[in-house]
């Protein structure tokens, strides 16, 4: 049987607890935490965060700011699914994708997206090819400084697709994802996965909140080799 939790409610996490990737539920057992980060382009902007437990249940989803809030909010997890890409393609570098462009990469010019990127659009499932002239560049460079401190602290981070994963557990939307009717579409099927997500009529989330969720569900997932 799922815990009882009431939305918004805040989880209290012990420091012998974050150490070993565990929260204490009160009053029962260790309970195992995966879970999701939804970078921004901008600094400016805050980031959509989510912690499920091994039910799964969810425990905690926040939009937070900093690095520091964000670090000690997926502390406890055992794994930490990131929406952004954690590497490059090969021949690329971080400089490449500077603006202003001032490096002398010239490999950087003939290369587009990764071998990740190309086997998922054999499977259906588009996905931003990487390359020095992409319009998400500032979008890259902060999901690769983000896993940079993440893994500085110890925290085991794995790239995701919270959109792959979506359309492979509830097939393709009718909807763009950032509309209305394509955020009930993800929330109504979401919830069929994991407990103690609000009904759409109760609180409709954000497309960001929703792929934080699907980020940490992601990794859930991968722990069970699924």
């Amino acid at each position: 049987m799922r815990p009882s939790l009431s939305w918004g409610t805040a989880v209290r996490v012990n420091k012998k607890a974050a150490a070993g990737r565990v929260l204490r539920r009160e009053g029962s057992e260790m309970a195992t935490l995966f879970a999701g980060v939804d970078p921004t382009a901008s600094a400016a902007r805050k980031t959509a965060c989510a912690l499920l437990d091994e039910r799964p249940t969810l425990v905690a989803l926040e939009r937070l700011r900093t690095d520091e809030e964000i670090v000690s909010f997926v502390s406890p997890a055992k794994w930490v699914g990131l929406d952004a890409p954690c590497t490059l393609p090969r021949g690329m570098d971080r400089c490449c994708l500077e603006e202003p462009r001032r490096c002398g990469c010239s490999a950087g010019e003939r290369i587009s997206g990764r071998q990740a990127e190309r086997e998922l659009l054999r499977e259906g499932i588009r996905a931003y090819f990487i390359s020095p002239n992409m319009f998400a560049r500032n979008w890259v460079l902060q999901g690769l400084r983000l896993k940079d401190r993440l893994e500085q602290h110890g925290l085991s981070v794995l790239e995701v697709f919270p959109n792959g994963t979506k359309q492979r557990l509830f097939g393709r939307s009718p909807f763009k994802k950032s509309t209305k009717p394509g955020r009930i579409w993800a929330q109504e099927h979401l919830g069929l996965w994991v407990a103690n997500l609000p009904v759409p009529d109760d609180r409709l989330l954000s497309h960001d909140e929703l792929d934080a969720v699907l980020a940490a569900l992601t990794v859930w997932l991968h722990d069970r080799g699924l």
